[in-house]
Formats: C-alpha cells, structure tokens, sequence
C-alpha cells in the first residue's frame, strides 16, 4: 500500500439520532467514572500446546509446570486455564482459513493441495466450533467463502479455484530465465580449470551485475507477496476464539541469493570441493585462496563479493518477516504452512530440466518455516502430501494451555518477545513467540485498512453508509463527499452511569483508489447517552452520522469500521464508489 497526501477527511460536526428525539444531539462530556480512550489488550493470552516425544497432546499441568520470560525476564502469568479437547464445556470458536498465495505457486501444485487438504476437511467439520474460510491471492487477496460450516457451500468454492490459470504460472518462465542467468555465469566460472586475472574479472562482474538484478526483482515480489498476508492476517483481528491461517504456497524468498552466496565463499576462500585454483597470476603462481585449496579470486575480488553481500542485506524480507509474525501473534492467528507435492509428473520434470541450482540461489522453504514456527504453527514443506495437515492443526487449537500475561505497564506499540519453558524432560511447546500492544484506535484503524484492501465485510452491527452529494473543490482536481453512517442503536451494548445508558463505541473511515493510495484513518467517538426514560424508545431508533470525505475523482474502496468497547465486538463494511 502506499500513503497518499492528496486526500484528507473530515467528520461533520453535525450528528443526529433517527427516532430518538429525547437522545443528546452534541457531543456530551465524559459521564463520571467513563473512560473514553481504553486500551484494548490489557491481558495478552499466550496459548501453549505441550506435546510429548510422539507427538502427543500432554494434560494435567499446572501454571507450576510453566516458566515465562519477557525479553529474557521471568514473569508470573496473572491467568492460567487448560482447554482439552473432550471438554463438553469447551465451546470456543475455531476459525480455519484455508490461503491459497497463487502468486507463488503453480496450478498442477494448487490443484493436488485442492485435493489432499479437501479430503481431510469433513473429518475437521466433525468439531462443531469449526468455521472454515477459503482465501485465495493472487494480485491481492481475495475471499472466495467466508467463514461456514456448510460443507457444500465450502466445497464449491475450493471447485472454482480448480483447473485455473494462477501468478504463479506466469511467472514461473521469467523467473527461471533470472535464476538461471545467474547459475549459468556461476557455473562457467567453476567449470573453467584456469582463468586469468583479466577474464576472472570479467567473470565475476558478469555474475554480480546477474545476483543485483535477481536480489533486485525478488526482493519486491516477495515483499509485495508478504504485504497481502499481512493485510489478511488483519482481517481475522477482531475474531472472537481460536484462529488458524493454512498458508498453502511453492514458497517465497526471504533471502535471495542467501544460499549461492554461501557457495561463492566457499568457491573464494577455497573450502569448496574444487580441484586447483581458477585463477593465475602474472608469476605463474595460483591467485586467492589458501595455497592447494582452490580459491579462485585474489584480495579486490573478495572484497568485491563482500560489497555485494552488504548490498544485498537491504533485499532480504526478514523485517517484514518478523512484523508479520508479531501481529498475527497479537491477534491471535496461528499460521501454518504448507508446500504441495509437485502437481504432476510433467510438471515436476519440466521445472527440473536445468535447475540443478535452484536452491543455489536461494531458499523458497525458509519463510514458510518462520512465519509458521514464530506463531506456533509448524511447517510442512518436504514435498510429501498434504493429507493430514489439517486434523494435526486443528488438533493444537483443541487441546492447549492459556496463559495470561500482563499488559499493563506496556506502551502502545511496543514489542515483547516471549519464551516459555515446560518442566520436564521430553516435552516440547508450541507457543507465539512475540506480541505487539494494540490499543482501541490502532485495532480498528488496521482492521478497516486491511479490510478496504480485501474487499471484505463482517457487518453485524448492520452499517449502513448513503452518500448526500459530491462537492468539486475549486482548483483542484478533488471532491467533498457528503456521506451518513447509521446503525441500530440496539446493535450495540450500552452501561448505566448514574441513570443514563452510554455506548463506549467508535467509528473509522478509511478509503482507497485503484492505485492502492489511501487516506489516513479518521475516527469519531459516537457520542451516545441515553436517559433511562428513553431506553426503550432509543432502542428501537438508529443512530446516524454524517461525515464529509474530500477524495480524487474516479473509483474509490470505502471501509467503515466500528468498534463496541464494552462488548468487545466489531463490524466493517466495505463499498465501492465512483467520485465523479
């Protein structure tokens, strides 16, 4: 996404009740005892799964069994609960999100995935707190079901993924081309028995001026692959219950050219097993590297690679990496991810003629690892079926160990690793590993975003938005969007102050060109208080808003957000709309 600063919004001052003509029309002072802006995550839950040395689900512990560091410093947890999986009280939601990232796969390897995660899936449904979405992304994210237990309508939406073309396909050729271009200049250099120092430079200039362009391409396709995870992981925020995110992908880089740097070092230094050296002075003797261990380059081509490795360092993902696994953390999605076996026999030989190197360059299978093992998922990405996956996920959101960690003195924003230690020998957890303190404004601000982003809507407080007029602004190329917001008073909950009924709600606005340009997030707290003689009549009326959004013409993504602070649920209402 990109920040845009030729839009800007504004609320009208103007803010009336439909039908609740006894209700407060202006903006009302805090009632006493009320706190307006409350911070949202006070106690962080970190769900645990112990699992024996078979893989099995451990019961019985107590928090005693349990020891908690925050950034290296123990900490006591101020909750502890076990959840099993035969609890007849246990009734937590289970979300499962089935990802497809067709940008980085190809259709032979999607469909078998389709296939083998389909099989398992009525086997999963058994559990009744089992909600299933299908997701796919391919030049953005995309929800193709959202959350159902109906297996049917499940069923037809993982068929119409089925047999199409994906991203990945089309950017499998260019994508060799890149690799190999780099691999073919590597390999002349290790198949020649003898290089002069004019060639051996030229040789290597070749090869870097290869490696910057390739660190160059991927380093932005994987980032922009990373963006649309993170913006879906946001939608999944304001869920209520256990959240697995399925991540079924070929792979992305996380550090492109990680692994043939090694073997370029290795080629440099001598440590690779090459016979004799590659290079030869002016004296007759061998240049670079240790004498009788191969090294092929002198001192200024060593120092050379060393540049390009510096270079390169602003081309790996591991930030972005890093960002994403501490917020899926903070909302509490668990990620696990999935490489597809090859799709076919033909698929699998064509992509294998000429990539002896492939994993030279680098390693597609590393991500997937961090993402999932960083939020206490697990990886599979040996090539092998997929079959099986899903129950073995499931499973750790059924039987897990809660433990609440205090919030209270962290700043919002701030960052906190985590560490937990079982007593015991033989026993492994599973846990998220990191945190990120989100407060009212910054969780519904994200939700909105990533939600005008996917295009998705979970409307329960049954939003609706109507636009009044479209004002140009003189000399510029810009428009006053009048618009009104209103809802049913009833869809949100309301506490007694001193006899008057008052919401801890509010409300967001964000909005998004075709070009993925945005406004910055404007909030407006709903100043709602209601006399207890009015209830009855309040709660049969809408409460209704108006703003006033000054955007570009041309077609634009609108999100509504609201937040209901005291029932600590959340809606998001998504739209289109051409400013013209």
């Amino acid at each position: 996404m990109k920040n845009s600063k030729r839009t800007g919004l504004a609320f009208l001052s103007t803010l009336l009740l439909l039908g609740a003509g006894a209700l407060s029309a202006q903006q009302p002072a805090p009632a006493a005892g009320v706190v307006q802006e409350t911070v949202d995550v006070e106690v962080v839950n970190i769900d645990v799964r112990v699992t024996d040395r078979q893989g099995a689900s451990v019961t019985g512990l107590t928090v005693s069994d349990f020891q908690v560091f925050e950034h290296g410093s123990r900490v006591d947890p101020v909750n502890f609960y076990e959840v099993v999986s035969d609890d007849p009280e246990a009734s937590t939601p289970i979300w499962l999100t089935l990802y497809f990232d067709q940008h980085n796969m190809l259709s032979a390897n999607r469909d078998r995935a389709l296939s083998e995660l389909e099989f398992d899936l009525p086997a999963v449904l058994e559990d009744r707190r089992v909600r299933v979405m299908i997701a796919a992304h391919d030049q953005e994210p995309r929800v193709l079901q959202g959350f159902t237990r109906d297996w049917g309508a499940i069923r037809s939406a993982l068929g119409r993924l089925k047999g199409q073309g994906t991203v990945g396909d089309a950017r499998d050729g260019l994508r060799q081309s890149a690799q190999l271009s780099v691999t073919s200049a590597f390999q002349r250099m290790r198949g020649s028995d003898r290089l002069d120092r004019q060639n051996a430079a030229l040789s290597i200039d070749a090869l870097l001026g290869e490696m910057r362009t390739y660190a160059r391409e991927i380093y932005a396709d994987s980032e922009s692959s990373f963006e649309a995870l993170g913006n879906f992981v946001r939608t999944l925020s304001w869920l209520e219950g256990r959240k697995a995110l399925i991540y079924v992908s070929d792979g992305v880089v996380e550090r492109p050219l990680g692994s043939l740097m090694e073997h370029l070092q290795d080629l440099l230094t001598g440590s690779a097993t090459t016979a004799g050296g590659l290079v030869e002075n002016r004296s007759g003797g061998l240049a670079g590297g240790t004498p009788g261990t191969g090294g092929v380059f002198d001192r200024n081509a060593s120092q050379e690679v060393g540049r390009l490795q510096q270079e390169v360092e602003q081309y790996r993902a591991t930030a972005t990496i890093r960002a994403i696994i501490a917020e899926a953390n903070t909302y509490g999605v668990t990620l696990f991810a999935a490489k597809p076996p090859p799709g076919d026999a033909a698929t699998s030989a064509r992509r294998s003629k000429g990539r002896g190197a492939l994993l030279e360059i680098s390693d597609y299978r590393e991500a997937l690892h961090g993402l999932a093992e960083g939020t206490g998922g697990f990886a599979r990405t040996g090539g092998g079926s997929l079959t099986g996956l899903l129950p073995q996920a499931v499973g750790g959101m059924q039987s897990y160990y809660s433990l609440g960690l205090s919030a209270g003195d962290k700043a919002e924003g701030e960052f906190t690793t985590i560490e937990v230690r079982v007593k015991g020998r033989g026993m492994n957890a599973d846990y998220r590993q990191s945190y990120i303190k989100k407060g009212v404004r910054s969780r519904i601000s994200e939700r909105a975003l990533a939600a005008v982003y996917v295009g998705e809507s979970d409307n329960s407080h049954r939003m609706e938005v109507s636009v009044d007029a479209m004002i140009p602004v003189e000399g510029e190329d810009l428009f006053d969007v009048q618009m009104w917001i209103e809802f049913p008073i009833n869809s949100v909950e309301l506490f007694e102050v001193d006899g008057v009924h008052t919401s801890a709600t509010r409300l967001v606005v964000v909005a998004m060109d075709d070009d993925d340009a945005l406004t910055a997030a404007q909030h407006l707290d709903v100043p709602l208080q209601v006399p207890a003689e009015s209830l009855a009549e309040a709660l049969e009326s809408h409460y209704r808003a108006g703003l006033r959004v000054r955007l570009p013409a041309g077609r634009q993504r609108i999100a509504l957000g609201l937040w209901d602070q005291t029932a600590r649920a959340g809606s998001v209402l998504t739209d289109a709309l051409t400013v013209e």
